[in-house]
C-alpha cells in the first residue's frame, strides 16, 4: 500500500532449523528461516556483452 515494495519471487530457501556458515552467493529472491553466520551477498546477472 504506503511504500510496499513488490518483493521479488523466491528462488532459494534455508528452511527452518537448518544452519549454514560460510559466504553465501545468491541471484534473486532469497528467503531464510533458518540461520546463516557468515556473509550473505546478492549477484545481479547482467547480460554478456558480444
Amino acid at each position: 500500500m504506503f511504500g510496499k515494495k513488490k518483493q521479488p519471487p523466491i528462488r532459494s530457501l534455508i528452511a527452518a532449523g537448518s544452519e549454514i556458515r560460510g559466504h553465501l552467493k545468491f541471484t534473486d529472491g532469497l528467503r531464510i528461516d533458518g540461520i546463516v553466520q557468515g556473509d550473505i551477498r546478492e549477484t545481479k546477472i547482467t547480460p554478456a556483452c558480444w
